[in-house]
């Protein structure tokens, strides 16, 4: 059944789902069309002044875009067109003329664009879980892409994600283009003069202030060595210092430049009035302290922040400057090695990451202390210099106690395996999920577990007997409990033994 767009035209917002859902009349309609009208409401927004619509007018077999759509080379047919980059079939290949015309006719300021196949549909990009939040433009209107209310209602957490997003498009809504957009004010492949007045003049401004300087730092790195190395000190200014550079097998400097380049360096980011703001900072102040020998004055890790204020969600940079930029745009497939990749892009890319987690960092401050969890934070930065003291010394091992606890493992295995060869009586690989779901699904004759997995930006759901599904079985069936127990111990145990006991 093929379902229209729905609401007055023209209008400021237009929404784009992926496809109907098997019950619909209208567009989002039924359980997620509730949800969507709820979340919409909480940001001041009313569906009724909303144009509703669909990338695609009709619903895929199974509700599997990749009926329709080749994600791979192997899946294309003589049936498919090519569509911006993806081969697709007829139903995808109208739907987006059908879009083209409603944006037309309906003139929106902004469209929201739920699920991968109208962000795909409207700006050429995939995967919605990376570009959410982004404030794009497409078709001379505002596009910001976020996730279905389906998506929502399979995994609740989720929705405070979708408000952030739909609090952006609230915000944005008044215009078809974005205004007062910052212009960020980047030195990439700087000069040798350019380099050191740059960190003269902030170690300069450490010694005049009497507050702390805070500098926000980053490297890149490759092959075991820093690449470039970016700093910012405020939301727009960043200069990225290059160590390694194309055409330059001795580096980017002079073995004295760099020499005065890592000194300027160690007086700015160990000055006792600067704070260093970085994210994962312990990646960044191993190899600082491994290859210079000094540690930056680390004052805030956005990583440690984002945890101890929201434990349960992301902690990636892209992630929570979705959340917490005002002018975010995802980036983080820009900073690829490789050589058709211009250097600079790669540069930029580095100096992205600093003033973003330079405005992340500021507003999770500022949650923090909203939330009392200052004092939280603080102990969990404090840990920051115990771990990395154990992450660069190692850790001590002693050789008769490591040997002990693997025969104990060992024998304990062997007491699982005997009793799975005797209930079964055969061996069989609990790591092998083959093996598995043919004891439990063929021979056992139990309901089949599935587990959803989002592969190409596409949902496939699968057989699976990991740990969950054996638990959901165990309780399903009392009598496959100690059967379901053994499988579980034998993989904890392997695992524990491989990866920790026997780790060299």
């Amino acid at each position: 059944m093929r379902i229209k767009g729905e609401g007055p035209i023209p209008t400021r917002v237009m929404i784009v789902g992926e496809y109907p859902a098997e019950r619909d009349r209208i567009p989002l309609d039924g359980g997620a069309g509730m949800e969507l009208n709820r979340m919409l409401h909480e940001v001041g927004i009313m569906r009724s002044e909303c144009y509703v619509t669909y990338a695609c007018k009709e619903r895929p077999p199974l509700g599997q875009l990749s009926a329709w759509v080749a994600l791979k080379k192997k899946d294309i047919g003589p049936g498919h067109q090519l569509l911006q980059d993806k081969y697709c079939l007829s139903p995808i290949i109208e739907g987006h003329k059908e879009l083209l015309l409603e944006i037309e006719m309906v003139q929106p300021n902004i469209i929201i664009a739920m699920g991968n196949l109208a962000l795909w549909a409207l700006t050429g990009h995939w995967g919605v879980l990376k570009w959410r939040g982004s404030l794009l433009s497409a078709y001379g209107c505002k596009v910001i892409p976020t996730l279905t209310p389906n998506a929502v209602i399979r995994e609740w957490n989720q929705r405070a994600v979708v408000l952030s997003d739909l609090r952006r498009v609230k915000k944005h809504m008044v215009s078809k283009t974005y205004t007062n957009r910052p212009v960020w004010q980047f030195l990439v492949r700087p000069s040798f003069a350019q380099t050191l007045s740059t960190l003269a003049g902030l170690t300069s401004d450490a010694f005049a202030f009497a507050d702390p300087v805070w500098i926000d730092f980053d490297i890149e790195t490759r092959g075991g060595h820093i690449d470039c190395i970016g700093l910012s000190w405020s939301r727009v200014d960043a200069i990225c210092i290059p160590l390694m550079a194309r055409g330059k097998p001795a580096g980017y400097w002079t073995l004295e430049e760099e020499t005065a380049v890592c000194f300027a360096l160690y007086k700015l980011l160990t000055h006792p009035n600067v704070k260093v703001r970085w994210q994962n900072g312990l990646y960044d102040a191993q190899y600082v302290y491994r290859h210079w020998h000094f540690i930056p004055n680390g004052g805030q890790d956005t990583m440690i922040t984002q945890h101890s204020v929201f434990a349960a969600l992301p902690k990636g940079l892209a992630f929570i400057a979705s959340m917490y930029a005002d002018w975010y745009v995802y980036w983080k497939d820009e900073g690829k090695i490789a050589s058709d990749v211009p250097e600079e892009q790669r540069w930029t890319y580095n100096l992205q990451d600093c003033v973003y987690t330079r405005e992340a960092g500021e507003v999770l401050q500022s949650v923090a202390e909203s939330m009392k969890l200052s004092s939280v934070d603080g102990h969990q930065q404090k840990l920051f210099y115990p771990v990395l003291k154990a992450m660069l010394r190692g850790v001590h091992i002693r050789p008769a106690t490591k040997n002990q606890m693997a025969m104990d493992i060992q024998e304990e295995l062997s007491h699982r395996e005997a009793f799975l060869y005797n209930v079964l009586g055969h061996t069989i690989n609990p790591s092998s999920p083959k093996q598995m779901q043919a004891l439990f699904y063929d021979d056992l004759q139990q309901p089949i577990i599935y587990k959803r997995t989002i592969i190409n930006g596409m949902t496939k759901m699968s057989p699976t007997c990991d740990d969950e599904a054996l638990s959901k079985l165990s309780a399903k069936e009392p009598l496959l409990k100690p059967l379901c127990n053994a499988i579980a111990d034998i993989r904890t145990l392997n695992k524990f033994l491989g990866d920790f006991v026997m780790m060299p």
